[in-house]
């Protein structure tokens, strides 16, 4: 570990001793992800958050881990009745296991609402791509999202993979506007007779456009399980080696062992309750909230369950308003009514969702209760506070929770601090090899003097209580 502080930091090895602070010789969060990186060549597993918040040298390397160690779940048990059932419905099934609650919930919609979770999602296959069937049933060979359905069964519902050569049948189809076939295929959606609730169609239309069409129901993806996948059906055809994708059932399993290895039942209760929204973005009728909520409807509205959230319903359905006028592929967006000092409504709106985007400044006044009912709830909290003392205290005083209650609480993730983040990696790229960069003076032109009403209480808050910062520091790295 001294050796790769010495590698990042410049300095020599020498200097580094057992009680030596990282922040002593010159670390910072730029520099901890460097070494993060470097630990991960040389075969050891240390998290950032780790290695900022270990006082000396000592202490960080007593953290670390190596990353060959990979712990094996046990296989999640399903009795032999269970399994009979399945059997009897699909004879040749692969594997099966207990479906999570939040896809019982969502399977429970099929015979009252059956298009509520389904997605359909385009790819552009004028380009006259060859063997797109041949190719996408090589996807689902290797994929079992792909090949997924469900059994409702006298002893609950289950999540049935079917196997690798299970015949994919892939109709081309001929129309005349894309927009007729995605209606007649979302009213098509799924039902517990399909043997997957995943299809894919080559559809034909117009003058000689051709599109593949993948619809998909949402009990078998996230937001991030989306955005693989999507990948994943482009590199197949495109005939690109595909990655290496965990099997769902791996984390079926891991939440079977805690409850039976460790009996974490809060945790258990954290990580497979359901949750109403996948994001919800707090402080969504102001000016930062706005622009943020605009840019994710229009690359993740119709890809994901998020909501507006704020104190003043009328402000809110306003911006719901121009948001639905300016992205027109979205349709409603929930309301979550809820005030950063009304602890009962932050703690139900955190229970609520996956994802917290804080967006209501200034944050040293109302952000550390949005970061308590986070933590509390195992969600979690990402803002766009550029203001230390707020982003250090809460690091102090929530890290320990955050770590239990397995959530992350990420700040920083405004204008004021990525655009100055990614300059300073860039400038210190710059040096040649061997060189080491010391310090990086950022500056900030505009055009005009305007500025959020916000944005200079939080200016003057900040510099009122700059004296706070290296007190704070100190309790984070005494030298």
């Amino acid at each position: 570990m001294a050796k790769i502080w010495a590698q990042v930091l410049g300095v020599n090895v020498n200097d580094i001793g057992r009680r030596t602070s990282f922040f002593s010789i010159g670390g910072d969060s730029i520099s901890a992800i460097r070494v993060v990186q470097l630990c991960k060549k040389a075969g050891w597993h240390i998290l950032a958050s780790e290695l900022l918040l270990s006082n000396t040298l000592q202490q960080a390397s007593s953290v670390m881990s190596s990353v060959k160690t990979q712990l094996e779940w046990p296989p999640i048990e399903v009795s032999e009745c269970a399994r009979s059932r399945i059997q009897r419905r699909w004879p040749g099934y692969e594997s099966c296991f207990p479906a999570t609650h939040e896809q019982h919930d969502m399977i429970s919609t099929i015979d009252t609402t059956p298009s509520s979770f389904v997605s359909q999602v385009l790819f552009d296959l004028s380009q006259g791509l060859d063997d797109v069937p041949d190719k996408y049933r090589h996807l689902v060979a290797q994929r079992d999202i792909l090949r997924s359905t469900f059994v409702k069964t006298e002893f609950g519902l289950f999540h049935v993979v079917q196997p690798s050569t299970m015949y994919i049948s892939i109709p081309r189809i001929s129309t005349l506007t894309l927009d007729a076939f995605l209606a007649v295929d979302l009213t098509r959606a799924f039902t517990l007779d399909d043997s997957s609730f995943a299809r894919f169609a080559v559809v034909e239309h117009g003058n000689g456009q051709v599109h593949g069409v993948l619809t998909i129901h949402h009990a078998l993806y996230d937001g991030a399980t989306m955005a693989m996948l999507t990948a994943d059906v482009l590199d197949a055809l495109q005939g690109r080696p595909l990655a290496v994708r965990p099997p769902f059932r791996l984390v079926v399993d891991y939440i079977e062992a805690q409850d039976k290895l460790f009996h974490l039942e809060k945790s258990l209760t954290l990580l497979t309750k359901m949750r109403t929204f996948d994001v919800v973005i707090f402080g969504a009728s102001g000016y930062t909230g706005e622009h943020i909520a605009v840019e994710w409807a229009r690359v993740y509205g119709s890809t994901t369950r998020w909501a507006l959230a704020g104190r003043s319903k009328k402000k809110l359905e306003a911006t719901r308003a121009m948001i639905l006028d300016k992205v027109r592929d979205v349709h409603d967006i929930p309301i979550v009514l809820a005030d950063a000092l009304d602890e009962l409504a932050l703690t139900a709106m955190c229970q609520s969702t996956t994802l917290v985007i804080n967006c209501t400044g200034p944050f040293r006044l109302f952000g550390e209760p949005v970061v308590r009912c986070c933590v509390a709830a195992g969600t979690h909290y990402v803002d766009i506070s550029g203001e230390p003392q707020f982003i250090e205290t809460m690091m102090l005083r929530y890290n320990e929770d955050a770590r239990k209650n397995a959530c992350v609480v990420v700040s920083a993730c405004g204008f004021d601090s990525v655009p100055s983040d990614l300059g300073t990696v860039f400038t210190a790229q710059q040096f040649p090899k061997g060189g080491a960069c010391s310090s990086i003076e950022a500056f900030i032109s505009t055009d005009g003097k305007r500025a959020h009403a916000t944005t200079y209480e939080c200016i003057v808050l900040g510099l009122a209580a700059a004296d706070e910062l290296k007190q704070l520091r100190g309790n984070v790295a005494p030298v």
